[in-house]
């Protein structure tokens, strides 16, 4: 797999500066969007300061979904990446906790099995993890926050070999090719 710049626009719009709510993501995809590729939107703030950066998940199986909006420097392009190729946080609970031991890793937390279960709790300021918090079972997690899906801007640095082979599949199974 290979990435082209297909083409640079810019819109000059500025009341995208600021993308502050969903409507606003919508209507800026409703405008701008072109089909068949992944757009990567640079603006001032996205949706808070917070989070500052979004894609839909899974967007490359929709034709009008491949997209990414980030920060003018750059943070969390990778990140949004891994979502739009279908990854979830490392410390994802949509289909429940995973367990610190993992033992349950392939039908919740993020689905993928060699990355670290991992609370929604934020390294301190030198990329430091430590929670004193437990799973289920009375275990302590560990996290990893270099992994891209960390959400942890402060070490990324990875992506994991499943992670990997989940988005190369999600690529070559999409139903919408990109090229």
């Amino acid at each position: 797999m290979s990435f082209d710049f297909c083409k640079i626009d810019t819109v000059v719009d500025y009341s995208f500066l600021r993308i502050d709510d969903q409507d606003e993501v919508e209507l800026m995809v409703t405008r701008f969007h072109k089909k068949r590729r992944i757009n990567i939107y640079y603006t001032n703030s996205v949706l808070s300061n917070q989070i500052n950066s979004f894609s839909y998940f899974d967007g490359i199986n929709k034709v009008d979904r491949a997209v990414i909006m980030i920060p003018m420097s750059g943070i969390g392009l990778i990140h949004e990446l891994g979502h739009t190729f279908g990854l979830y946080h490392i410390f994802e609970t949509k289909y429940g906790a995973e367990k610190a031991d993992g033992s349950n890793c392939k039908v919740s937390g993020d689905l993928i099995c060699d990355t670290p279960a991992s609370p929604n709790i934020s390294p301190d300021e030198d990329c430091t993890f430590t929670s004193k918090q437990k799973d289920e079972n009375g275990d302590f997690y560990r996290t990893e926050v270099g992994n891209y899906m960390s959400h942890f801007f402060c070490a990324h640095c990875f992506f994991t070999t499943e992670q990997y082979e989940k988005m190369a599949n999600n690529y070559l199974n999409s139903p919408i090719k990109l090229w």
